[in-house]
């Protein structure tokens, strides 16, 4: 077992897991022995087989206060938050005074939507990593950060929301004159201030449908200080005639890669440009259909320093960060100077805020004539939606199919969007469809549990306030993409979200012939959907408030005919829609 652990600390975890099973296999089932198996699974990220070691060293002794953290640990990695917040508990029973406990249970407790709990438990960490520390005022300070992310991912009106708003520009407003409180000296005790800044991850603020540049704006500031950043000027190489420039790609490479990666790259100049891909936290990432270099770092509190020196010291002349806020580990690598010219995307469709990202790449038919006045990068806008789109990775159902569906006596709504898209605002609009269209019904996909039972109290109570049926409201379960598709061919129409509307999940809609009912409004987060039907010209889904868009709906409730041929046309345009590659020859050009 010496052996396998060594070879596991010298980094080579996989060569270290076949020692392991090699032992186990000789029925040498101790504890020692399975924790450390344990852990090399975690590190590998089997999380399932990880939890089923740990549970096996349970039952050898129920007491095991590092194995119940982390299963706790592994549990929030696969999202069954309940399980994880039980073992955490047990863990804080036995000894009350391991910070990790605290750690992992406050993870699963945000991850449960209560936000509250998690807050709390977030400053017993704190105070715990510092309990030597005698200084007040960065514990304060650093608790005072932590309420930054207490946003939850449901919202209940909209008067929470304009509540949750004011409170988080009073709060960094308030950080940001306490910068000078705190010292380099003290943040990096026990590397307190990384392992904070790794908290902070305010993904749900973009879904309040408000202009988040000054909050963004501030939000960094205050990761800076957090990370001890330094505002240190790179010293990148002269370049020689003729010699290639240096392109880094950065993400963790989990949303929509081929879409908005990998398809938008693939015409980059290679006589021109040196492309090296950086994966970040995602091991299991595959990358061997994809001609690039490919190098795997694990970014976090611990391994900030390394892992982002070796990346400014690559000397990339650009960096191309495309999904900024998606997570909060590419809202940390904004906060740096990484290159010549950094540039982000709308894969996450928010500005970064960071004075260090200098180019936001949008789509001119998504963005609104103030689109500038919302990011804090030079907006450069692409043609269309700013993406090369090849239909046939799309296209699911024929114009023979469409001809041939029969009507059904229930009009089929699709509700296909993430739960936390679904703003307030979503609930009347839906109370009046239900009245205006009968015999509709309104279908949801599951997600997390937390979250589907939060959105589906929310809208329930809201249908039966207003004397609807919330039996009207059906919840399915999640799908492969064969059922999938095959579900979507079977919906009338779909209801955007509002304010944040489909990307991908329109596509998808469109493949399979499905109208999706939207509206274009100010901000370029809300008009995705828009945008794709303007580049394939059927404008009649693009409506102009929520009025207009339930009549559109009915109208086509009650004409079966005209409903078949707009989806036959949605499918007839969108197999000729031709698109260029622009993030390339965007990219040629610097």
């Amino acid at each position: 077992m010496a052996l396998a652990i060594k070879v596991f600390l010298n980094g080579s975890p996989e060569t270290a897991l076949k020692k392991f099973e090699e032992l186990l296999s000789k029925n040498q089932r101790n504890i020692d022995l399975l924790y450390n198996y344990g852990c090399i699974l975690g590190e590998l990220e089997l999380y399932e087989k990880e939890q089923k070691v740990y549970r096996e060293i349970l039952k050898l002794n129920p007491y095991d206060v590092e194995t119940l953290i982390n299963l706790s640990v592994s549990l929030n990695a696969t999202k069954e938050f309940s399980e994880s917040i039980a073992h955490a508990n047990k863990a804080i029973r036995i000894n009350d005074g391991i910070y990790q406990a605290y750690e992992a249970r406050g993870i699963a407790k945000l991850g449960a939507t209560d936000i509250k709990g998690g807050l709390q438990d977030f400053k017993k960490w704190i105070n715990l990593i510092l309990k030597e520390d005698k200084n007040e005022k960065t514990k304060d300070f650093l608790a005072d950060c932590i309420q930054l992310i207490n946003i939850p991912p449901i919202f209940e009106d909209q008067e929470e929301i304009e509540d949750i708003r004011n409170r988080i520009e009073k709060q960094t407003d308030n950080l940001i004159q306490r910068l000078d409180q705190v010292t380099e000296k003290e943040l990096a005790s026990q590397n307190i201030g990384k392992k904070v800044a790794f908290k902070l991850n305010q993904f749900y603020l973009g879904y309040q449908q408000k202009n988040d540049k000054n909050i963004n704006e501030r939000t960094v500031k205050i990761l800076k200080k957090l990370l001890g950043n330094k505002e240190l000027t790179l010293e990148i190489p002269s370049q020689e005639k003729n010699q290639r420039k240096k392109i880094g790609i950065i993400s963790t490479f989990q949303f929509h890669p081929k879409l908005f990666i990998f398809d938008q790259i693939k015409r980059v100049d290679r006589s021109k440009y040196d492309i090296e891909i950086i994966v970040l936290n995602n091991k299991k990432f595959d990358a061997s259909n994809e001609a690039y270099y490919f190098e795997h770092h694990i970014l976090k509190a611990e391994t900030y320093d390394q892992v982002i020196q070796k990346i400014k010291a690559k000397n990339f002349d650009i960096v191309f960060i495309p999904d900024i806020g998606m997570s909060i580990v590419s809202r940390i690598l904004s906060t740096e100077k990484l290159a010549v010219i950094t540039v982000t995307s709308w894969l996450h469709p928010v500005t970064s805020g960071s004075n260090n990202v200098d180019i936001f790449l949008s789509g001119a038919l998504m963005e609104g004539i103030k689109g500038k006045d919302h990011y804090s990068e030079k907006l450069v806008t692409l043609p269309g939606i700013g993406l090369k789109i090849e239909p046939n990775d799309y296209l699911s159902a024929t114009i023979t199919e469409i001809e041939s569906q029969k009507s059904n006596e229930k009009f089929l709504i699709g509700c296909i969007q993430t739960p936390f898209k679904y703003h307030p605002r979503m609930d009347d609009i839906l109370i009046n469809l239900a009245r205006k269209i009968t015999n509709s019904v309104f279908i949801f996909i599951k997600l997390q549990e937390e979250l589907d039972n939060k959105l589906m109290d929310r809208l329930r109570k809201k249908f039966v306030l207003n004397n609807v049926d919330p039996n009207r409201i059906i919840l399915i379960d999640r799908m492969e993409k064969s059922k999938y598709v095959s579900f979507l061919k079977e919906l009338h129409i779909a209801i955007d979200t509002l304010g944040w509307s489909g990307g991908n999940t329109t596509l998808d809609s469109i493949g399979a012939g499905l109208p999706s009912l939207t509206i274009e409004e100010d901000l370029m987060r809300a008009n995705h959907t828009a945008g794709i039907y303007k580049m394939i010209d059927i404008n009649e889904l693009i409506y102009e408030n929520e009025e207009d868009l339930i009549r559109g709906a009915y109208e086509l409730s009650i004409d079966n005919n005209r409903l078949k041929e707009l989806k036959k046309r949605i499918i007839h345009n969108f197999a000729k829609l031709k698109t260029d590659h622009y993030i390339s020859d965007f990219i040629n050009t610097i």
